[in-house]
Parts: structure tokens; C-alpha cells; sequence
């Protein structure tokens, strides 16, 4: 049981830091953050790893228990890391294509799309962030 609770003791404090981050960027509280999806620090990434760290703990690092969370919590950055790069290529095209329909058929009613996931597999890993995970 105690696995599970630092585990999802992990993905709150993940969505806690984002919810101060946002207050301290707009100057007003949004409890929405705090369940959304997306953003660093990354609740994915901090689930998986407090669940792979738990269990080298409780069970050692030689268990199969550590191994396949190990590899799950991997795989899991992995593809974040890639999701957050390919919306971040997605963003820029469609801010591209918002701006030319914006200057050209409905001016007004369109709004640009956040580029902040721009990133790579590598720098995700490398990022300071990352290591508050592990």
C-alpha cells in the first residue's frame, strides 16, 4: 500500500507545482490545473518514477516487480518526451495557418496555440526537471 500512496503522492505534488506556477504567472487561481494534462514538471513522469523508485526500495532492484516498473517508467518518458515535441511542431504550423486564415477570411476568431512543448526526447531527459522524478 505504501507504493501506491507515494506514488500518487508523486502526481499531486507534480500537479501542486503546476497549480503555484500558474498562479504566480497570471496572478489568479485555477483549480482546473491541477487535474489537466500536459506541462512540467510532468505527472506521468513522476508517477512512473516514484512507482519504480517505491519498489526498489521496498523490493530491491533485483526484483521483477523493479525491473518492469522500471521499463514502464522509461517507456513512459520516452513517449512524453516525443508527445511534447510533436505538439510543439504542431503549434507552430497551426499558428502559421491560423495567422494566414486570421489576415485573410474570419479576422478575430482565432487564437494561437501554446508553443511550450516544443522539446526533445534528449533534452527531456537531460532537463533539470526530469531529475526531481528520479
Amino acid at each position: 500500500m505504501e507504493i501506491l500512496i507515494v506514488s500518487v503522492c508523486a502526481w499531486a505534488l507534480a500537479q501542486s507545482i503546476k497549480v503555484v506556477v500558474d498562479v504566480i504567472q497570471k496572478k489568479q487561481l485555477d483549480v482546473r490545473i491541477f487535474v489537466a494534462t500536459g506541462g512540467m514538471p510532468s505527472s506521468h513522469s513522476a508517477i512512473v518514477c516514484a512507482l519504480a523508485a517505491s519498489i526498489a526500495i521496498v523490493e530491491g532492484i533485483t526484483s521483477v516487480s523493479f525491473a518492469i516498473s522500471a521499463i514502464l517508467a522509461f517507456i513512459i518518458m520516452f513517449d512524453a518526451a516525443g508527445l511534447r515535441r510533436s505538439v510543439g511542431t504542431q503549434a507552430v504550423l497551426l499558428n502559421r495557418i491560423v495567422k494566414e486564415l486570421r489576415d485573410s477570411v474570419c479576422p478575430g476568431s482565432l487564437h494561437r496555440y501554446r508553443r511550450g512543448y516544443n522539446i526533445s526526447v534528449l533534452r527531456y531527459f537531460r532537463h533539470p526537471r526530469f531529475y526531481y522524478h528520479v
